[in-house]
């Protein structure tokens, strides 16, 4: 089972790549990967996306 859990999220973004691959092309698609992978410097900054991460992280602890 944990190994299904850590393999089964792998698969399926590799799917949602290549679906998106096939429909909007190779180019827009490795550009909004990309632009998903690099963070905004200014909104990096921002106190209230600090907040939010804060908050998530504390209510993931038992």
């Amino acid at each position: 089972i944990a190994r299904f859990l850590v393999i089964f999220p792998q698969l399926c973004m590799l799917i949602c790549i290549i679906y998106a691959t096939a429909k909007a092309g190779s180019q827009n698609t490795l550009a909004s990967i990309a632009e998903g992978f690099s963070p905004n410097p200014q909104k990096f900054l921002d106190l209230k996306v600090w907040v939010t991460a804060a908050l998530q992280v504390f209510s993931f602890i038992p």
